[in-house]
């Protein structure tokens, strides 16, 4: 799909160099909210970019986790989280693929807005099933699908491209269009900045950043997303909806939690 990817890795390293006091209880309640009471089971954390959940999954009471990351900043970044915050305890961290490499099962697999970006969403999707136990969890984030997602491909495949300058003035640009935007709608653009990393979990900036160069990049509708999950006996329980919009100025990650059916999951 293309021979070049956003580099996720540097700039989670660059946002956790400042991470904020509250992004970490922020990633415990996102962790209890969509996957539930993970105390006593195995954790895989599939595109574990920062490993803020792999943090989080063990302060939650997990006794394993595996992190992988196609990324290898992202794989460092992980291992030195890790590192700091549970040193002691039964975790691993390396670089995969996950269209191609396999793991061993755990009770909970979590990727969430990952697997729109391996370059080939609905295989990553269909492939998870064989890393959950009897009875486990998936959970699995990806981009709503909007008609203007088309133009964000081509967004995303030219700044991926492009030199730093014309990056800079393309962040200035859309950072603009978004604060104008939210003054349009009677929002205060500065508390809006100023909470932005309570609510995303990463800074206004680096998000900017994150969401212009995310590519490759595939969204995908619930319907879309449920269909290519039953295809790999992944049964839907819970879908987290994206916050509205029209796609104009983003697209927000809608969360899904499915249930492995039938026994031809684990392939």
């Amino acid at each position: 799909m293309t021979d070049r990817r956003y580099d996720f890795g540097k700039n989670w390293a660059r946002y956790m160099a400042d991470m904020p006091e509250a992004a970490l209880e922020q990633a415990r309640e996102s962790l209890r909210k969509h996957v539930g009471d993970v105390a006593g089971g195995s954790f895989l954390d599939i595109g574990c970019g920062s490993g803020i959940m792999s943090v989080a999954a063990l302060d939650l009471g997990v006794t394993k986790v595996t992190a992988v990351d196609f990324d290898p900043v992202a794989v460092d970044v992980t291992r030195s989280m890790l590192r700091q915050y549970h040193p002691e305890a039964d975790w691993h961290v390396f670089r995969a693929d996950v269209l191609q490499d396999d793991f061993d099962t755990h009770d909970f697999v979590y990727s969430w807005g990952v697997l729109h970006h391996t370059g080939n969403m609905s295989s990553a999707i269909t492939r998870t099933p064989r890393w959950v136990a009897t009875d486990g969890v998936v959970v699995i984030g990806i981009y709503k699908k909007y008609p203007s997602c088309r133009f964000w491909t081509k967004v995303k495949r030219w700044y991926v491209r492009a030199p730093s300058f014309l990056k800079l003035l393309s962040r200035i640009a859309y950072g603009t269009a978004v604060l104008a935007s939210l003054a349009v709608q009677g929002r205060n653009p500065v508390i809006y900045v100023r909470t932005y990393s309570r609510q995303r979990g990463m800074s206004w900036r680096r998000d900017i950043d994150d969401w212009l160069g995310g590519y490759p990049y595939e969204s995908a509708s619930v319907e879309d997303v449920t269909q290519i999950a039953f295809q790999a006996n992944l049964g839907l329980e819970a879908v987290f909806p994206a916050p509205d919009g029209r796609g104009l100025l983003g697209s927000g990650v809608q969360t899904y939690r499915f249930k492995v059916i039938g026994t031809d999951a684990h392939r």
